[in-house]
């Protein structure tokens, strides 16, 4: 990513709920480029947001994916 294209992504996750960074960073995980893992992360943690949190989402948004598919 280019220095700009990093200066946006930080300027989008600033502005983003908590909820949508937890969706990216655990249901849409998969299709994201590691640098914007580490910019979504770094914003939880400065928000509080703990790796256990991170991982309950990220259950819970599994489990409600599984049972939507049936």
């Amino acid at each position: 990513m280019t220095p700009i294209e990093i200066e946006r992504l930080q300027k989008n996750v600033r502005e983003s709920t908590t909820q949508d960074l937890l969706d990216r960073v655990t249901v849409y995980r998969d299709g994201m480029e590691p640098v914007a893992l580490r910019v979504i992360e770094g914003e939880l943690r400065g928000r509080g947001v703990s790796w256990d949190d991170i991982e309950k989402h990220g259950s819970g948004a599994r489990e409600v994916t599984l049972m939507d598919n049936q």
